[in-house]
């Protein structure tokens, strides 16, 4: 029985695609995707990716390359801000062309409004936050046509009679060193673009920033906020990287650093690079309030020559309203810190909302001054 189930999910293929952004950002990887495909090898299933952003491929050729290809059972569709639209018209072409095929899709665009994706049955199944464990009990579903009921698959939506129906809360995965490292299948063509090669170290924010989509989507699930991987985790696919020829790197994570990663964890952090003999470059993401000098120090010894770090506002009030934890002293003495180490920092800025004043904008105006050399 084991090996007939193993036998027909190989026989029936998952195709994972993401279609190109409208949008001016150059094209990168995809780690969602390559996540879910991952973690349906590891049981059992033959996936496929199609990445239309980095592949520089029209939607019309992504759709081309799916019916191409007989076997093709499963459809899933990462989907987000900027390429909405253009998924849910690729579903309702490949439905036309053959309503045999199950569609799912997941992201940001499904997980917030899950009812403008299974409406009218455009998507089968809109999967809602976090998806590895979903992925693999959905293609599960489809395949054993419905020996599990769809009821009992957490952390998912569907339409029923009309109704868009949402199953409870899924957990988020706790210790994230289980899950199967990202399948690399378009690391190729990130490198023949110059883009950089992705990696995620860590998954969620501590911050409560309530202009931040990352809070909004932890709380589709049930968890932890943050959760990071093992130092030995990350430098073994750091290492694997180099071997296949990486140098530039991308750390993904919304925050690199949260309290559990300390000066001592950032030091082993270091000394492990050194040991592995590692030399890659690296850039990531860090909150102004998690800056402190050893820290930097420390991942500046181990390849981080940039950051991204909301800074936000140069205004008290400004940075109250936004709910943000870190005050303008935390701000000047992250970005005081950078300067010394040589870390080029881009800033994110929230210049103006519905509220800001002319105080406020002098304030900033004041702030960015004196710290011209942010990006």
């Amino acid at each position: 029985k084991y090996l007939e189930d193993i036998e027909k999910k190989r026989s029936k293929k998952v195709i994972l695609i993401t279609l190109s952004p409208d949008t001016h950002r150059t094209s990168e990887e995809n780690l969602g995707i390559a996540y879910l495909a991952s973690s349906l090898r590891k049981n059992g299933f033959n996936v496929e990716i199609i990445d239309g952003w980095l592949g520089m491929l029209k939607d019309e050729e992504v759709l081309n390359k799916i019916i191409k290809q007989h076997d093709t059972a499963i459809v899933g569709v990462s989907c987000y801000m900027s390429n909405n639209e253009k998924s849910i018209k690729l579903a309702k072409k490949l439905k036309e062309i053959n309503p045999k095929i199950k569609l799912m899709c997941g992201g940001f665009g499904p997980s917030f409004n899950p009812q403008k994706f299974v409406h009218d049955g455009i998507f089968d199944i809109a999967m809602i936050g976090e998806g590895e464990e979903s992925i693999v009990e959905v293609c599960n579903y489809f395949i054993e046509n419905g020996n599990k009921k769809i009821e009992e698959i957490k952390g998912i939506a569907y339409e029923e009679n009309g109704c868009c129906i949402i199953t409870p809360k899924r957990k988020l995965i706790e210790n994230i060193d289980n899950i199967p490292l990202a399948a690399r299948d378009t690391v190729k063509m990130a490198k023949n673009r110059k883009s950089t090669v992705n990696i995620l170290t860590a998954r969620g924010c501590m911050g409560n920033c309530l202009f931040c989509s990352v809070n909004a989507f932890n709380k589709l699930s049930i968890g932890n906020k943050w959760r990071g991987r093992s130092v030995d985790s990350i430098v073994d696919e750091l290492e694997f990287l180099q071997n296949i020829g990486v140098k530039y790197i991308k750390v993904i994570d919304d925050s690199f650093l949260e309290e559990e990663r300390d000066e001592e964890w950032a030091k082993k952090f270091r000394d492990k690079i050194r040991e592995r003999g590692i030399e890659v470059s690296l850039r990531g993401s860090l909150k102004a309030d998690q800056v402190e000098e050893k820290k930097i120090e420390y991942l500046k010894d181990a390849g981080f020559h940039s950051f991204a770090c909301g800074i936000e506002s140069g205004s008290k009030t400004a940075l109250k309203r936004m709910n943000k934890s870190a005050s303008i002293e935390d701000n000047k003495k992250a970005l005081d810190i950078f300067k010394k180490y040589n870390i080029y920092v881009q800033a994110g800025f929230i210049l103006f909302d519905d509220n800001t004043t002319f105080e406020e904008i002098k304030q900033n105006y004041e702030f960015l001054r004196e710290y011209d050399w942010i990006i």
